[in-house]
């Protein structure tokens, strides 16, 4: 897929920020750049995305979100994202899609500027209705 999708913390979570490691260890990475703040993400040689990750200024272990340039299509990626949205408040979003959460997230903490410009959320329950979404954009 030749967009960018982008996953980003909000609320407390934005805050604390998501532990590095354990967003890192949802996905087999075939390479690294450190400097960059890049990882390639590989299941297969048709499915390779670039991962670009924001770091707390406090704290480079956590993660405040990251972009993922051409999201792969396949499910283990989408499922990844999906276990990524169940560690705390994260949305992802992509251009022409919709806000996306977990299902029974909380939108509390989630600025009136984003719901102003990016309408109404849709809640997920799965990597496959991810992918659903991802594919039909």
């Amino acid at each position: 897929m030749s967009f960018d999708l982008f996953v980003e913390c909000f609320g407390e979570t934005r805050r604390t920020g998501l532990s590095k490691e354990s967003v890192r260890s949802l996905f087999p990475i075939s390479r690294e750049e450190p400097e960059f703040d890049r990882w390639v993400v590989g299941y297969d040689d048709l499915n390779v995305s670039d991962i670009y990750s924001s770091s707390l200024d406090s704290d480079p272990q956590r993660l405040t979100g990251f972009m993922a340039s051409r999201p792969c299509g396949d499910l283990r990626f989408s499922d990844a994202l999906f276990s990524i949205l169940e560690m705390g408040s994260v949305f992802i979003v992509w251009p022409g899609g919709k806000l996306t959460l977990a299902f029974e997230t909380s939108v509390v903490d989630l600025q009136n500027e984003i719901l102003k410009d990016l309408g109404p959320p849709v809640f997920v329950r799965s990597g496959l209705e991810i992918l659903d979404s991802l594919e039909k954009t």
